[in-house]
């Protein structure tokens, strides 16, 4: 996934965007180069990983360690309370409110089709 954000998304980085990287074990270098080149176009950098690594320190403007020794898939599931409390906390920066989203309701009525 690293690899695709370098190709067309990348253009839409700036100081003003914070790019979360979820490190994975098979991906780590290509997640340190994702990390360098955002950084170098002037993006600032969160990086979720599991045992720290030098490369990723020096890129990071933030930086958490979960410290589990799990595999990838496991690990994934653990990053989803940080991603979950970021997009919260844009969504109030934005003047939604996530408790009370618009369009939806509490349950779907189905017609039958005649």
């Amino acid at each position: 996934m690293s690899l695709d954000f370098q190709h067309g998304p990348k253009s839409t980085v700036d100081e003003h965007m914070l790019l979360t990287i979820m490190v994975s074990d098979a991906g780590r270098p290509y997640d340190l180069q994702l990390a360098r080149n955002m950084k170098g176009l002037g993006g600032r950098i969160l990086v979720l990983c599991d045992g720290l690594d030098e490369g990723f320190a020096a890129y990071a403007d933030h930086l958490i360690d979960l410290k589990t020794g799990l595999g990838d898939g496991v690990r994934d599931v653990l990053s989803l309370p940080v991603i979950q409390f970021l997009a919260y906390y844009r969504a109030l920066h934005l003047g939604q409110d996530p408790d009370a989203p618009k369009n939806l309701s509490y349950f779907v009525t189905v017609e039958p089709h005649s």
